[in-house]
């Protein structure tokens, strides 16, 4: 029983330590900063759990070898500016993209983490903390899909073939420019290659 009283007591004033520490503004937040590792590993673990419980809900699931779905997610990645945060075939992502945290992981490897549903469900729904904003309260899901679809394909794509396919110049042609710096872009698991 003294053993319990002793574990409660220090819960308790760990509890209150760190509400104070937070509550009094130590915490630093700033993207500067990182996470400490405790912090940093829960939010990864809160994220990978809640897409993985929520993507369980994604019904519907097209073929995504489909060239069309393809050709459209590329429409949709340069106009909503995916790119400028996670890079593309031939282009690097913007260079505020380099200083966010977490910062945005290039979906050409990051990608094969995550099950279709789940890349569906980001995409739509967004993630809260890392700068992914939700597409589904813009987009239909026959256009989520495509994007899909596309991010399925990026490890797969060359960097001139993406460019014939956007009419975007790659990197380093002067040919013209496909807003690298605008929008947001997906946080698939933060922590894995």
């Amino acid at each position: 029983m003294r053993l319990l009283a002793v574990i409660g007591a220090v819960l308790i004033v760990a509890i209150a330590g760190i509400t104070a520490y937070i509550y009094l503004g130590y915490y630093d937040i700033s993207a500067t900063s990182p996470h400490i590792d405790l912090v940093r590993e829960a939010l990864d673990l809160a994220m990978e759990k809640s897409v993985e419980q929520h993507a369980g809900e994604v019904a519907t699931r097209p073929s995504l070898d489909n060239p069309e779905l393809v050709k459209g997610g590329i429409h949709h990645y340069i106009e909503q500016g995916c790119f400028g945060c996670h890079g593309a075939p031939g282009r690097r992502r913007a260079e505020f993209a380099e200083q966010m945290s977490p910062k945005p992981p290039d979906l050409s490897k990051a990608a094969s983490q995550w099950s279709d549903a789940e890349l569906f469900w980001i995409v739509k729904h967004g993630i809260k903390m890392t700068g992914m904003p939700a597409f589904g309260p813009s987009h239909s899901d026959e256009e989520l899909w495509q994007i899909v679809a596309l991010v399925r394909r990026l490890p797969h794509i060359s960097a001139t073939e993406f460019a014939q396919l956007s009419g975007a110049a790659a990197e380093g042609d002067h040919g013209g420019e496909a807003g690298a710096e605008a929008g947001h872009g997906a946080a698939p698991k933060q922590h894995r290659p």
